[in-house]
């Protein structure tokens, strides 16, 4: 999806001279335009991810659905306004950060309901209620069970007991 084409085209401006400019805006009256791209002609062809770098790097939110406001500018030439609902995508994925690779955990049949680990994750702050399904696998397996799902947070903790159970399912 990445390199697929985001195409805009307009009608030329009659007797226009230089590059056309392409503007976008989070809001209707342009106060803080930002500039996309410029043309020689009165097209301007993108990939879907430089429109997603362009949307992150204004500030939008991943995957929360927010206003685009567009519009082509030739010296004192400014088109119409057109809007569209925009939803950016993550550039990363999350990391995790806890366990680390290796690392053991001891069960205790003793203490089922206290911590047996916590696991932890570096992900991008998306201003959108986001859910995250942790999941497990034997080593070298592409079997995975569901371990546990939060929303809105970056760890997951896991009982002595609940880790035991998934264990013994893999």
């Amino acid at each position: 999806m990445d390199n697929n084409a985001f195409r805009l085209v307009w009608d030329p401006v009659a007797g226009a001279s230089g590059n056309y400019t392409v503007q976008f805006s989070k809001t209707a009256d342009f106060k803080t335009p930002i500039t996309f791209g410029t043309s020689a002609t009165n097209s301007l062809t993108k990939t879907i991810q430089d429109l997603n770098t362009s949307l992150l790097q204004a500030g939008y939110s991943p995957y929360a659905q927010t206003m685009l406001y567009i519009r082509v500018v030739n010296g004192t030439n400014v088109s119409n306004a057109i809007s569209l609902g925009v939803t950016p995508y993550p550039v990363s994925i999350p990391v995790i950060t806890n366990p680390l690779a290796g690392q053991s955990v001891v069960l205790n049949v003793n203490t089922p309901t206290e911590t047996a680990l916590t696991i932890k994750w570096n992900d991008y702050d998306y201003g959108t209620d986001v859910n995250y399904l942790v999941e497990i696998a034997k080593k070298g397996s592409a079997a995975f069970s569901e371990l546990g799902s939060v929303q809105n947070v970056k760890e997951l903790v896991l009982s002595h007991f609940t880790l035991n159970e998934a264990a013994s399912k893999l």
